[in-house]
């Protein structure tokens, strides 16, 4: 996808667009992030978009911390090997539907997933200067690929 699609984004919701990564929610398990691949030097401290899929079973998905609020990142600046790393809090995410009543046990084996579209900068102090950037998001154990983007003029 192009880097203008993730300006239509809206940012802090948990749905499905154009911008987020094509899982196979029957066959993968973890986090899976994509992002723009060059972000202006001027929206680092406003908006860079992150759109995010994950699919669980339902015994993995019960050792995990509320999700998607337990979502941790960490960003690597490539030149100089810096590293910054964060979190993201529950009022960052907006409930798109109301919650559901607690369901009953449910099948181990069952998968459930999801999406989510983050704003990296609240949680992320980008240093402010151009650069080649790598970032991980991560829940527990679990990993998404490294994913990375550039920082330009």
């Amino acid at each position: 996808m192009s880097d203008e699609a993730f300006e239509k984004v809206e940012l802090d919701t948990r749905t499905s667009n154009a911008c987020s990564p094509d899982v196979d929610f029957a066959k993968f398990r973890g986090i899976a992030i994509a992002m723009p691949k060059k972000v202006a030097l001027g929206r680092v401290t406003t908006r860079v978009p992150v759109c995010g899929a994950y699919a669980f079973t339902a015994a993995e998905f019960a050792k995990l911390p509320e999700f998607p609020y337990g979502i941790a990142f960490l960003v690597r600046d490539l030149g100089t090997n810096e590293t910054f790393q964060g979190h993201f809090v529950s009022d960052e995410f907006e409930d798109d539907e109301p919650v559901p009543p607690p369901a009953p046990p449910a099948d181990p084996a069952r998968v459930l997933g999801g999406y989510f579209n983050v704003n990296l900068v609240p949680a992320w102090h980008a240093p402010g200067r151009p650069g080649k950037y790598r970032v991980v998001f991560t829940v527990n154990e679990w990993a998404s690929a490294p994913v990375d983007f550039e920082v330009v003029k």
